[in-house]
């Protein structure tokens, strides 16, 4: 693993990023504007790939519907 990689979790399925996974190919990185590297399990990746090849920004992860009082 090198300098500027960085482990952290994946934004759409929060699998953890393990150091193992930072030094294989298996998970994608986008590089925000600000700096911020952000990493995407390859199962996530391939999900999104049509949004990356046409480059538009990936779906977010569908956030839980919120409880409903009973």
């Amino acid at each position: 693993m090198d300098a500027t990689s960085s482990l952290g979790t994946c934004p759409r399925c929060a699998r953890p990023r393990t150091a193992t996974d930072a030094r294989g190919l298996a998970w994608s990185s986008e590089h925000l504007a600000d700096g911020t590297v952000v990493h995407t399990c390859g199962d996530c990746t391939r999900e999104q790939l049509w949004h990356i090849e046409a480059l538009l920004a990936p779906e977010p992860a569908a956030a839980p519907a919120p409880a409903r009082a009973a």
